[in-house]
């Protein structure tokens, strides 16, 4: 009976020791946060360069990136889009020569002069998406491709997607298809997967030193609005695979920056691309 009664008030004094250091450690680290956001926006403006609290990312020091490869394709796969299809240089064609498929570089070409795709009679904006799932898994990507835009131009609708995996985007890597009431007319793009199996560690700069190297190079003053992570391909000719690195996209009030978040990299080096007009 004693030794219940010990143990239960042992129990309330860890519980209390517990609640004491929360109250004590949480406002402190939350002070310490606030203090380094402080200090980096100062820097920061210093060099007409102004960013939320909010638009900050959680940072890694490591990220592993896999590398990418065009997928295999089955017969069954390739008879999705080609009839009678005929192997010919980097890909293969129909009998009758009407549809030819081209995968190179970790690319895809798609076309088809005369299509004859019941499927996509009543196709339109709404329903062009789903009516293309079941191409994008014949291709191997469903799992890792997602629609970022579609137009209508004339008679065709184009739907373009973008490439993402494991939570994270790929950037500046897009497929496009180009469909019409009598079904697809081409596909167009970046066409790989990525292998979990194989892929390189990278170790990642600081962020603070990333967004100084931002502040160095640029003329005008930025206004962050968000900051995202992700990877970016870098292009091998012929190669049978493809390799991506870490990088982060900066979107402002006037555009979007790719950012190298590799560690190591020179200031002048880091930027990869701009889109001022828009979105990346």
């Amino acid at each position: 009976m004693q030794w219940q009664k010990a143990k239960t008030i042992l129990i309330l004094a860890f519980l209390c020791i517990n609640i004491f250091l929360l109250c004590y450690l949480l406002p402190t680290q939350q002070t310490e946060s606030r203090q380094a956001f402080r200090n980096l926006t100062d820097a920061l403006a210093k060099n007409d360069i102004h960013l939320r609290m909010d638009a900050l990312p959680k940072t890694e020091t490591v990220v592993f990136v896999p590398e990418f490869s065009v997928p295999k394709l089955s017969k069954k796969q390739i008879e999705k889009l080609v009839e009678s299809p005929v192997a010919i240089d980097n890909g293969y064609e129909s009998s009758d020569k009407t549809q030819k498929l081209e995968l190179k570089s970790n690319t895809i070409f798609y076309e088809d002069t005369a299509p004859s795709q019941k499927g996509f009679r009543r196709v339109n904006a709404k329903n062009v998406v789903s009516k293309l799932k079941p191409y994008l898994s014949a291709l191997g990507v469903e799992e890792y491709a997602y629609p970022v835009d579609i137009s209508e131009i004339q008679d065709e609708i184009v739907v373009e997607y973008a490439y993402q995996t494991e939570n994270r985007k790929l950037f500046d890597s897009h497929l496009r298809f180009t469909v019409g009431k009598d079904g697809i007319h081409r596909i167009a793009g970046h066409y790989s997967v990525p292998d979990s199996e194989n892929g390189f560690s990278y170790s990642l700069s600081q962020l603070k030193t990333i967004l100084m190297s931002l502040a160095q190079t640029e003329e005008q003053t930025v206004e962050i609005i968000d900051i995202e992570p992700g990877y970016y391909f870098i292009s091998y000719t012929d190669a049978l695979v493809s390799q991506a690195i870490p990088v982060y996209a900066i979107r402002t009030v006037r555009g979007n920056i790719l950012m190298d978040a590799r560690d190591g990299v020179e200031t002048g080096e880091r930027i990869l691309s701009r889109r001022i007009e828009g979105g990346i």
